[in-house]
């Protein structure tokens, strides 16, 4: 079968036989109001319509603001206008897309984020800020390569003059491995560890103005921005631990039976180095009285070393963490050497929920998830080459098989249970 009609049965068989539509010298088919996929003999292309669009209004006759809803693209349209485009009018020529174009790996991505701007004027008061900065010549260039057992996307976040310069001068060193040794649980299911230069932060702000309002903000509490900044030393770490099902009995009024339900719990910790104990105080002080208020979850405990901030929702935890420990966790050989690197362990985090879904079909999903993923680690944050990088890896259980091969046969397992077509 030619390629091209083996495209089409393809994508005949994803949307539930939808009509394929000819017009333009090109096929299509809509799977939804917001997707489409066009092709010819020699390329096909993939269209969606997000829903980032910020939003529109208009006057009505008393000088109110009216929402107005946006048009739905003719994706067709779109895809026919893109189908024809002359060279010139491509990014055939742009050095980062050239670079991006050199990268070996199976696919490459290219965003552009400069299209969701800030600058926009149905933003009221925000659209007189300079936020429009962080969003100006940026652009994510991306290589995704399918390995054996794991899929691994490197990207390049770039940026125009003014945030390269802050991303240059204030890029982190690398993170502090005490300060995940000392996590106090032997089942993590996630964790986001930083090193990051403070002043960076406010540098960052001042670029878009927005550095007065995080002022006015502070000054409710009796704090500035400067004081924030000079607290910490720069590290920081958020993990979260002993996932899992606790059952808990639920009031259903006065002269009426407790309803016992099963709820997910974890744990969760966040540490920092401290630099100037009073603004951290201050803070405590403030989320304390919040917690009294209900703005705030209970049961949370706030409690400093010589200097680490520790926050967590146990207590016994809290201390442990930090009285210190040495743990060497499976993970930590993969994140260390970077400023910025998440963790996640996928397996256990299934695993915990798939014991308790009694649906046979959403049982079957969730089977195939154990048996599919196993974790997913992040790294990143160094500045080179003109951009601040960062590796992606999601690893498979089957270690020994192509991911690509192992994807197909998943979504495969997945569909069959999926009740609605596209």
């Amino acid at each position: 079968m030619p390629r091209a009609a083996a495209f089409e049965a393809f994508n005949k068989k994803i949307s539930e036989g939808k009509e394929v539509i000819n017009k333009n010298n090109l096929k299509s088919i809509v799977f939804a109001d917001k997707a489409t996929v066009t092709w010819n003999d020699n390329q096909f292309l993939y269209l969606a319509q997000s829903d980032f669009t910020p939003p529109a209004f208009d006057m009505d006759s008393t000088g109110q603001r009216v929402y107005r809803e946006h048009a739905p693209l003719n994706l067709q349209d779109v895809a026919a206008r893109i189908f024809n485009y002359k060279k010139d009018s491509l990014i055939t020529d742009n050095d980062r897309f050239n670079s991006l174009l050199k990268d070996a790996g199976d696919v490459h991505l290219w965003s552009n984020a400069e299209g969701m701007s800030m600058d926009n004027a149905n933003l009221g008061f925000l659209s007189l800020l300079r936020t429009d900065v962080y969003f100006k010549e940026s652009v994510t260039a991306a290589t995704l390569s399918f390995e054996k057992g794991k899929i691994v996307m490197h990207a390049k976040m770039y940026s125009n003059k003014e945030m390269e310069e802050v991303m240059r001068k204030y890029s982190g060193d690398n993170i502090n491995l005490n300060y995940i040794e000392r996590i106090p649980s032997d089942n993590v299911i996630g964790l986001l560890a930083a090193n990051y230069k403070p002043e960076g932060l406010k540098q960052f702000l001042k670029l878009g103005g927005l550095d007065g309002l995080v002022n006015s903000f502070l000054g409710k509490y009796d704090l500035t921005l400067d004081q924030i900044v000079a607290a910490s030393k720069g590290d920081m770490l958020i993990t979260v631990t002993d996932v899992g099902v606790k059952r808990k009995m639920v009031s259903l009024g006065q002269g009426m039976d407790s309803l016992p339900i099963n709820s997910p719990s974890a744990e969760v910790l966040l540490a920092m180095s401290v630099k100037d104990k009073a603004p951290f105080e201050k803070l405590v002080g403030v989320a304390q009285q919040m917690g009294k208020d209900g703005q705030l979850p209970a049961g949370v405990t706030y409690k400093f070393g010589s200097d680490l901030f520790v926050v967590g929702t146990n207590p016994g935890m809290v201390d442990q963490y930090l009285k210190g420990g040495n743990k060497e966790f499976p993970f930590t050989s993969k994140i260390k050497g970077h400023p910025i690197a998440f963790y996640l362990d996928l397996n256990k985090l299934i695993s915990t929920f798939n014991e308790q879904i009694k649906d046979t079909a959403a049982n079957s999903v969730f089977k195939a998830s154990v048996e599919m993923w196993k974790d997913v680690v992040a790294t990143g944050g160094e500045f080179k080459d003109g951009a601040v990088q960062q590796e992606i890896e999601v690893n498979m259980i089957d270690q020994n098989t192509n991911s690509l091969q192992q994807l197909n046969s998943y979504i495969d397992k997945v569909s069959s249970n999926r009740k609605k077509p596209f």
